[in-house]
């Protein structure tokens, strides 16, 4: 025990924001398979959010915070917004910033700050208006919303049909300009083909073409040699935790395999909330100090990050069979390994460990907050002397 308090006092420092956080909002967290947010329901907090199925139709007076496969948002939030799922949509009122990502995004709502949206397929509706900017990274992009001012878009196939208040930047292979765009600024476009232009489409500044910078047709290092050696040193370091802390490992596994849209979202903030404590630090001059020490800590979390991420996925394929914990981080190691050799697939892998990594440390340490049942347990009555 005194070992493992050795090693989680020195991520402390990491997770000092985020349990602030996470205590004094302790009843804005939410998972389960379908969560919802009814019309006339109004969160005074900060609300965390995961299911299968989000959906939010009230007021959140705070940031929201969500994680799921299918995330709908049409209420308002009065604060920022930033939430990640397979499909995401947004046709509510945000007044703050808006961050989503996920296979398919869709905002159609109203955005008073900045937007910044990634996924396959991005969607900015006719009705959809930005207060900011728009930063947009995608295969497939439309927008016919209203940018206020800049918008920088990049992605296979790029289609403008609404107003931007400045200037438009694109990189991409396709741009399309239609009839209803409206840009009063200067069009900057990143691409080996002429953009496509359709009559009616008004710029009131320049429409400038540059090419794409070309990669030196340099040998690209061969990755195996660097994967073998990383897959040793995981499994490596994997073993001596397994050796010291057996059923520590398995508890935040389990957590995390009865709910992964809980921890999913416990790393999503962090992930998050971390690296901003850390540059805001850098500031002053005591907050320096700090920020190493942020710095330092957040760096062992990444690296815990990796051994519980392996041994959970494989847990999760031998859910159903008992089997020996060392060959289950063994499984999961070679997991990992094989996804991080496959293109697109490894940085998939990577963004998959550090939420699910970082958000069993973090879910862990905010336990540590909670009181023990026996204090909250009243003293028992005195007994009844019998009469003689």
């Amino acid at each position: 025990m005194r070992k493992l308090k050795i090693i989680i006092y020195a991520l402390i420092a990491v997770a000092v924001p985020f349990a602030v956080a996470a205590t004094t909002y302790a009843s804005g967290f939410r998972s389960g398979t379908d969560q919802t947010v009814a019309k006339n329901e109004t969160v005074d907090h900060t609300l965390f959010i995961s299911g299968q199925t989000v959906q939010v139709d009230g007021t959140i007076k705070g940031d929201l915070f969500c994680a799921g496969q299918n995330i709908t948002i049409t209420g308002t939030v009065e604060g920022d917004v930033l939430c990640a799922g397979m499909n995401v949509t947004v046709n509510g009122d945000v007044k703050g910033d808006v961050r989503l990502a996920g296979q398919s995004v869709s905002l159609a709502g109203d955005v008073d700050k900045n937007a910044s949206l990634a996924g396959s397929t991005i969607t900015v509706a006719s009705g959809a208006k930005i207060g900011g900017d728009l930063q947009t990274a995608g295969s497939a992009t439309t927008m016919s919303g209203e940018v206020a001012r800049d918008a920088d878009m990049a992605g296979a196939d790029l289609t403008i049909n609404g107003m931007i208040g400045r200037d438009l930047q694109t990189a991409g292979d396709n741009l399309t300009v239609q009839s209803g765009t409206q840009v009063k600024g200067n069009v900057t476009y990143y691409s080996h083909n002429e953009i496509h232009r359709e009559s009616g489409a008004d710029v009131a500044g320049k429409v400038t073409r540059k090419e794409p910078v070309e990669k030196h047709n340099e040998k690209p290092a061969n990755p195996v040699p660097g994967i073998i050696m990383s897959f040793l040193g995981l499994l490596a370091f994997g073993y001596v935790l397994l050796a010291l802390f057996p059923r520590k490992l398995r508890e935040l596994t389990d957590h995390a395999l009865l709910k992964p849209g809980r921890t999913v979202l416990f790393g999503l903030v962090a992930c998050v909330l971390v690296p901003v404590a850390i540059i805001a630090s850098f500031v002053t001059l005591i907050g320096f100090m700090v920020g190493i020490v942020l710095l330092f800590a957040w760096i062992v979390v990444m690296i815990f990050a990796w051994v519980l991420a392996s041994y959970y996925a494989g847990r999760l394929v031998f859910m159903r069979t008992s089997i020996s914990p060392f060959l289950a981080i063994l499984v999961g190691v070679v997991i990992v390994s094989i996804l991080l050799l496959i293109p697109i697939i490894n940085v998939l892998t990577v963004i998959a460990v550090a939420l699910f990594g970082s958000g069993m440390v973090v879910e862990e340490f905010t336990r540590w907050f909670k009181k023990p049942a026996y204090e909250n347990l009243s003293q028992p009555a005195p007994a009844k002397k019998r009469k003689a």
